[in-house]
C-alpha cells in the first residue's frame, strides 16, 4: 500500500509539473507574439504614409497636438529686462519660427500652425514695466511693431571690457585629438561661436559682421 501511495504522489506530481510547463509555455508564446506585434506596430511607423493631420486640444495651456506630427513648438516668453536676456529670447524666437515654418511646409495643402506674434510672448508680469519705463507707451498701445523695435535695440553692443574678450579668444586652439582637418576646423569655428553666444560681447561681434 506504501509503494501505491508513493507511485500515485508521484505520478500527481509529475502531472503538476506538466501542467505547470504546458502554462508556462503558453505564457511565453503569448510574450513572444506581443513581443513580435510591437515590432510590427514600431516598423509601421516608419513604412506607412502619415496619417492625416488632425487639431485636437491639449490640457497644457498654449500647446497644441497634431495627429502625424511631435507637439507643436511652444513660443518662448521674455521676462528678462538685460540685453543679454533679450538677445537670447531673440535666438529663442527665431528657432521658434523656423521650427513652425519648417511643421507647416511639411503639411502642405493641410491646417497651417499660427505663429505666436511677439506681444504675445511677453511675461504679463513685466509688460507694465516694459511699457512705461522702457518704451514710454501705454501698455494697451503698444503695436507689434513696438515690440519688434525694443527687441533689436539690443543689438547695439554693451561696453567690452577688451581684456576678457582677448582671454577669452586665447583659449580658442586646434584639438588634436580630432584626426580630420577639415573636421578640426569646424570645431574651431564651434568654439568660438560658443564663446560668442555666451558673452556679453556677443552684439558688439555681430554688428562688426554685418
Amino acid at each position: 500500500m506504501d509503494q501505491l501511495a508513493a507511485q500515485i504522489a508521484t505520478a500527481e506530481s509529475h502531472e503538476r509539473g506538466l501542467r505547470a510547463a504546458a502554462a508556462s509555455s503558453v505564457q511565453q508564446a503569448d510574450a513572444i507574439e506581443e513581443m513580435r506585434r510591437r515590432t510590427s506596430a514600431q516598423c509601421h511607423v516608419f513604412t506607412s504614409a502619415a496619417a492625416p493631420a488632425q487639431q485636437v486640444c491639449s490640457n497644457q495651456p498654449g500647446i497644441q497636438m497634431i495627429y502625424g506630427f511631435q507637439e507643436v513648438p511652444k513660443a518662448p516668453t521674455f521676462n528678462g529686462s538685460t540685453k543679454v536676456q533679450k538677445r537670447r529670447f531673440m535666438d529663442q524666437y527665431e528657432a521658434y519660427r523656423r521650427e513652425i515654418h519648417l511643421t507647416n511646409t511639411q503639411r502642405p495643402g493641410g491646417q497651417q500652425i499660427i505663429q505666436m506674434p511677439l506681444s504675445g510672448c511677453i511675461d504679463p508680469m513685466v509688460i507694465e514695466r516694459i511699457a512705461f519705463w522702457e518704451i514710454g507707451k501705454p501698455s494697451h498701445e503698444l503695436t507689434e511693431e513696438d515690440w519688434r523695435v525694443y527687441f533689436l535695440g539690443a543689438r547695439e553692443g554693451d561696453p567690452v571690457d577688451m581684456n576678457k574678450l582677448n582671454l577669452a579668444m586665447a583659449k580658442l586652439k586646434m584639438d588634436p585629438s580630432v584626426q580630420s582637418s577639415e573636421s578640426r576646423v569646424a570645431k574651431l569655428v564651434s568654439d568660438f561661436e560658443a564663446i560668442q553666444l555666451a558673452s556679453p560681447w556677443r552684439g558688439l561681434l555681430r554688428l562688426n559682421q554685418d
